[in-house]
């Protein structure tokens, strides 16, 4: 089938079939929340790596979730209802791999969530992305030193008890 007599086919029938011209050339849509959720954790990244101790891991995760609810009754609609919810979950490890953040009774996991903006505002969603990252560091910096303290406490202890023979 020569070019041309293939082009003409794709655009009749993208046309037959309601398809506007413009979607079979331009680009697809930027996606912002992923440009913004690689953008701030590259910034996240570099920011923290300064700190003492500094995260070993950093990840972002998002769910961006859209959907709508009809049922009906006797032919007839009685709920209809429409939903968008965003979130995002911030994962870190701040310390060293054998002794980090989530070696805590108290706090077994570095993970920390919340919802993010439904609207595709740059600014809105870094500024939840780095509190977030910044509620994550904060006790992980502590969780990190109480299970170092723990270890160090229970290493003393054995050691006493070897050298006392109990």
């Amino acid at each position: 089938m020569p070019r041309p007599f293939a082009q003409l086919a794709v655009v009749s029938l993208a046309i037959c079939c309601g398809i506007p011209l413009a979607a079979l050339s331009s680009p697809p849509p930027a996606d912002v929340l992923m440009e913004t959720m690689q953008r701030e954790i590259q910034r996240a990244t570099t920011s923290l790596a300064k700190s003492d101790p500094a995260p070993y891991f950093l990840s972002y995760t998002a769910n961006d979730a859209e959907g709508i609810t009809i049922a009906g009754e006797n032919g007839s609609i009685v709920v209809s209802s429409t939903f968008h919810r965003r979130g995002a979950d911030v994962v870190m490890r701040v310390g060293a791999a054998a002794l980090d953040n989530t070696h805590n009774q108290s706090r077994p996991s570095g993970i920390v969530s919340g919802a993010l903006p439904l609207q595709d505002n740059t600014d809105a969603i870094a500024r939840v992305l780095w509190q977030l990252t910044n509620q994550e560091y904060d006790p992980g910096l502590f969780a990190g030193g109480a299970a170092e303290t723990r270890r160090a406490i229970h290493a003393e202890n054995v050691f006493r008890s070897e050298r006392l023979g109990e």
